[in-house]
């Protein structure tokens, strides 16, 4: 059996990925608002489909105040720091706005490979991206806001649907089917200011993705009454048209904006849709393992490794630019206690991760414990001993091995010398 103080041949601090999801103020934002009828724009990321350096290293990842808090930019440190990472993720309403134009120019400067990802929230628009100080820096966001706001989800009992607080779901439907016009109206609005802000992201983090809607529950504000799209009576979950709605638009959103904008655009999603349905994952790059490995959804560790293991199967997800792009990622206090198990499987899976889930003070891109072993001897394999599984990937200076019991539990974690 291996322990977690098997020994380690080499530690290293190591730069790898850097993912801030960050409301980042800055500069007034364009005015101009793009007409409906925008024709699409096929508009390769600056990079091609060039392969770009492979990052299966470790990394922290991002400042969690960063999702709430207004930063002017960050330092020279901070910056060296970014462009050191293979992938900066941000906010696409951030991205498509003067605010981020003198940033992603300074990150391009210091590293011409780095990718730089937009996160865009999947069927839903806050609120507040409607009001006038926020539309005024972030043009993309409150164009948004004036084509979404009408197409709010109802309930059966006539109440506002919210996907998360503050935030109301948006109505894929139109018919018996989802709404195209309205998607090709949203592919328009993203297009058009990519056009206004030209290099500035290479691909888009989808959050989230499901096989079903998920309505805020707090409270008081819990929803009342059932969802029901298209206004019939039957809720969503009796009601087959609202389901291949709410799923033939997430299909239909991948694949158009891969047509628009390329073979090298990266798509990555977080949510359970990608991880049950093969043909749905064939549409991306990588998946976001949210608070792996147990996830929303209370998967044994065990269990959770075997997702991120399937992604990178045949028939599972596409690589651009040479690469996969999944990533481990822990958004919640108490999450930290699972970094060691993140760190070893990065290394069996190829895949990278994040090393802190709760709140910290700066923006760091090196894990202080990660350990280099060398290059990789042969793919991972599993093996079984007795009652347990082994998972365990040779490395140069070193064997990786996660240990697990029959109910799925971790029993052992480490690196066992070669």
């Amino acid at each position: 059996m291996v322990t977690n103080d098997s020994p380690r041949i080499l530690r290293i601090s190591v730069s790898a990925m850097f993912v801030a999801l960050v409301l980042v103020a800055g500069c007034s934002g364009s005015t101009t608002e793009p007409v409906q009828d925008t024709p699409a724009v096929l508009m390769p990321p600056p990079a091609s489909n060039t392969p770009v350096p492979a990052f299966n290293l470790p990394a922290q990842a991002y400042d969690d105040r960063s999702m709430y808090a207004s930063y002017p930019g960050f330092s020279p440190e901070q910056y060296d720091e970014i462009a050191a990472m293979p992938m900066a993720m941000f906010s696409l309403r951030f991205l498509l706005s003067e605010s981020a134009t003198p940033v992603i120019a300074r990150l391009r400067e210091l590293n011409p490979d780095i990718v730089i990802i937009g996160v865009q929230q999947v069927l839903s628009v806050p609120d507040r991206w409607g009001n006038p100080e926020s539309a005024q820096r972030f043009p993309f966001g409150a164009g948004l806001h004036r084509l979404l706001a009408n197409h709010a989800a109802m309930s059966d009992q006539g109440e506002p649907i919210l996907m998360w607080d503050g935030a109301p779901m948006i109505n894929p439907m139109r018919g018996d089917s989802f709404d195209q016009a309205l998607l090709t109206r949203f592919l328009n609005e993203i297009s058009y200011w990519a056009t206004e802000f030209p290099g500035q992201f290479d691909g888009i983090m989808h959050d989230y993705t499901s096989p079903r809607p998920w309505a805020w529950p707090a409270g008081d504000d819990s929803l009342e009454g059932s969802i029901d799209f298209d206004g019939d009576g039957i809720p969503f979950d009796e009601d087959a048209n609202e389901q291949a709605a709410w799923i033939g638009w997430q299909y239909a959103l991948t694949s158009q904006l891969q047509e628009r904008f390329g073979e090298g655009f990266i798509q990555i999603a977080n949510g359970r849709l990608p991880l049950d349905d093969r043909d749905f994952a064939q549409q991306l790059a990588g998946v976001i393992f949210e608070n792996f490995p147990r996830s929303v959804w209370n998967f044994t560790p065990q269990r959770g490794l075997d997702y991120a293991i399937q992604m990178r199967q045949p028939g599972w997800l596409v690589p651009r630019r040479g690469q996969y792009w999944n990533f481990y990622w822990a958004t919640a206090p108490g999450i930290d206690g699972m970094i060691n198990f993140r760190r070893h499987t990065s290394l069996l899976t190829g895949d990278t991760y994040e090393t802190n889930g709760t709140t910290s003070t700066v923006f760091n891109g090196t894990d202080p414990d990660y350990f280099e072993l060398g290059a990789a001897l042969g793919p991972l394999t599993i093996t079984h001993e007795g009652d347990n599984d082994v998972y365990s990937r040779e490395f140069e200076d070193g064997t990786v091995v996660i240990e697990f019991g029959p109910a799925g539990n971790t029993t052992s974690v480490g690196v066992s010398p070669r």
